[in-house]
């Protein structure tokens, strides 16, 4: 797929391929030849152990039972945290790149995809909230300035978007547009303007109000499922953050304000050390 291609290519060329936040975590041909059987015992010894594991149980159960079963399971299973620092790399580890754009011609494919991408920050960073609200205004949803302007007023895009992939480091910011293999210039120059005028100006007081009234009416449909809500405590524990974060989330939108916004913006979504990957057909 061309952008899953794009974005590995990406994560390499921002971390390192060595690096934890490399693209292409599930190895290449010749490194996944090279494993032996004493690897995977080593990394399985390591990584796989009850003190690196979260277990979250979400739906009408008895607790009791739960404790039982789960005993009667894992009850001899031994073994102490691994420390996460042996697995993830910090956010000073991107490297200082400033606008490469790489080509990765693929003339099979019937369009191209454009991702630019630069560090973004940790889930654990303090303006976190602050700059998921950023990023939903610029590239959240169908009515999102980078859709509304290169899909909606110009049409040289499929779809827009962005996301972030904020982890224990700080994993990447993706700006995405999938266009035709005729529009790649025209869509790259539109995208990098949009983000040029949301880095410098911020956004309004109207955009704020609209993305908190999406996060906020959506965090209950998000949740609603027991595995929705199992994942959102196993982030919590794994995070190490409060649990109330889960029921306070809409007021915790709510609460910020546009100077806070438009600060975690300047911080993180500048245009500064970022790569641009182009895939796919580019005829």
């Amino acid at each position: 797929m061309c952008i899953r291609d794009s974005y590995y290519t990406g994560r390499d060329l921002l971390y390192g391929e060595v690096s934890a936040y490399a693209g292409r975590t599930s190895g290449t041909h010749e490194s996944l030849a090279s494993i032996t059987t004493d690897d995977l015992f080593a990394t399985h010894g390591l990584a796989f152990r009850p003190g690196n594991t979260i277990l979250a149980v979400v739906g009408a159960v008895r607790p009791e039972q739960v404790r039982q079963q789960v005993e009667e399971l894992l009850g001899d299973w031994q073994g102490k945290a691994t420390p996460l620092e042996r697995f993830i790399a910090t956010a000073q580890e991107a490297r200082a790149l400033s606008g490469r754009r790489v080509e990765l011609p693929m003339p099979h494919k019937s369009n191209a995809t454009l991702v630019a991408m630069r560090p973004g920050l940790s889930r654990t960073s303090s303006d976190y909230y602050a700059a998921l609200l950023a990023n939903y205004i610029f590239g959240g949803d169908f009515m999102s300035r980078l859709n509304e302007r290169l899909r909606v007023q110009e049409g040289l895009t499929y779809g827009a978007y962005s996301f972030m992939n904020a982890g224990l480091g700080a994993g990447p910011w993706n700006l995405v547009a999938q266009v035709a293999p005729g529009q790649v210039d025209a869509a790259e120059e539109l995208l990098l303007a949009e983000w040029e005028r949301f880095a410098q100006d911020g956004v309004s007081q109207e955009e704020l109000a609209r993305g908190k009234a999406f996060l906020t009416g959506n965090h209950p449909v998000r949740l609603h499922t027991p595995l929705a809500l199992a994942g959102a405590l196993t982030d919590v524990a794994f995070y190490r953050l409060d649990y109330g974060l889960i029921e306070e989330f809409p007021a915790v939108i709510d609460a910020l304000s546009l100077e806070e916004v438009n600060t975690a913006i300047r911080k993180h979504f500048t245009r500064k050390r970022y790569v641009i990957l182009i895939a796919g057909s580019l005829a």
